[in-house]
């Protein structure tokens, strides 16, 4: 009996969880992610992505090589996924300020639907995220390192779903990340040689199914029925 509740329980939250195919907003992409879905080569121009720059001029975003990163405290590049920045991908000096990393994608003809599916993102950049805007609309997301000093290059953040349907379009839609580059503070130096200030993002997102009332209702069920087996085996 316990057993078969157990796997009952386990395909119920296999189901509420299951994966969308990923190419279902085929003109979404991570940040230094190619057409065919694989990471691009460091130091190579991101066609999907641009940067506004504090002072309101546009830079076209590149990827920074994984050698470049080496031996600094930058998470990882994924497979599908590199660090970009503005300019070329040789680990620039950049000002401080907030740089407006932007891509658009199109959901006509796409099947997407925001009420049965989803789309969620982590994101790691450098120094912090102050905030998330689709099409305009404000996400409620920040995100400055797992330790909340500023350093939210070290790690991932955790994942957040944009949980609201009515902020997408049917068409043409806009995401924007708004990366907060900070001030170096006076006199720093830096270990690997004159004093660097560089600003990056790095961008992973998802589309999944949003889980039917249904799909709750049989976990909860199921949950139930495996407890007050184990309670009565307990007080037997």
């Amino acid at each position: 009996m316990n057993r078969r509740l157990g796997l009952a329980c386990l395909a119920a939250v296999t189901f509420a969880t299951s994966s969308v195919k990923a190419d279902v907003i085929a003109s979404l992409f991570n940040t230094g992610e190619s057409d065919s879905r694989l990471g691009l080569l460091g130091n190579v121009l991101d066609p999907h992505w641009t940067i506004t720059n504090p002072n309101g001029t546009l830079s076209a975003a590149f990827t920074l090589a994984d050698s470049v990163l080496a031996g600094r405290p930058y998470l990882a590049s994924l497979a599908d996924s590199r660090w970009i920045q503005p300019g070329s991908g040789l680990l620039n000096n950049a000002a401080a300020g907030t740089y407006i990393y932007s891509t658009t994608f199109n959901l006509q003809g796409t099947g997407f639907d925001p009420t049965t599916q989803q789309v969620s993102f982590r994101v790691a950049a450098d120094n912090r995220i102050a905030g998330v805007i689709l099409n305009g609309h404000a996400l409620g997301f920040t995100y400055d390192g797992p330790l909340h000093n500023g350093e939210a290059f070290t790690a991932f953040s955790d994942a957040f779903t944009i949980s609201n349907p009515s902020f997408f379009n049917a068409g043409l839609n806009q995401l924007q990340f708004l990366v907060v580059n900070d001030p170096l503070p006076a006199g720093a130096g830096d270990c690997y040689g004159p004093p660097e200030n560089p600003t990056g993002m790095l961008l992973s997102v998802n589309v999944t199914a949003v889980p039917e009332p249904a799909t709750y209702a049989m976990v909860g069920a199921a949950l139930g029925l495996f407890g007050l087996r184990r309670f009565r085996r307990k007080t037997s």
